[in-house]
């Protein structure tokens, strides 16, 4: 190695030096590019996973979401329908308690009609019909027409 260095001069020493350093400095260089490159890449890789784990679980959200409005939806419509037919119930029932009420009435003044046909009180009761009397012959004659009358 001495000989080798004997031979050389300091000038192609000087140079081989800085060849081996600039060497050394574009290997660096090169070095830090393509880490800088990898970890660009890397970090888009990762960009790329964590947008579409975001994405489908905005997706499942909005899935949930709607699915939850729809549930809200139906069981409103059912609740509607519930209180409609409820209502519809209770209107029927007031309706058909109308109808017995009107045929009642309607029953009775028949009745009445008829009484007022069927009775006629003798004349001492026609003057003075708070009489004894005249209340039992009143209460005989309404007992016959009620065993006999039929509508």
């Amino acid at each position: 190695m001495a000989r080798y260095m004997a031979e050389q001069s300091d000038s192609t020493f000087l140079a081989d030096v800085l060849k081996i350093a600039l060497g050394v400095f574009i290997g660096s260089l090169l070095a830090a590019f393509v880490y800088t490159k990898y970890m660009a890449w890397e970090m888009n890789r990762a960009l790329g996973q964590v947008n579409t784990a975001l994405t489908k679980e905005t997706q499942r959200m909005w899935s949930e979401t709607n699915q939850s409005i729809q549930r809200t939806e139906r069981a409103t419509q059912q609740r509607t329908a519930a209180e409609q037919i409820e209502k519809d119930r209770i209107s029927e029932q007031v309706r058909q308690r109308q109808i017995a009420q009107q045929r009642e009435a309607e029953l009775d003044a028949r009745r009445q009609v008829a009484w007022e046909r069927y009775y006629q009180p003798s004349a001492g009761c026609k003057a003075d019909s708070s009489t004894m009397a005249c209340a039992n012959a009143f209460m005989a004659a309404k007992k016959r027409f009620l065993e006999q009358y039929q509508d």
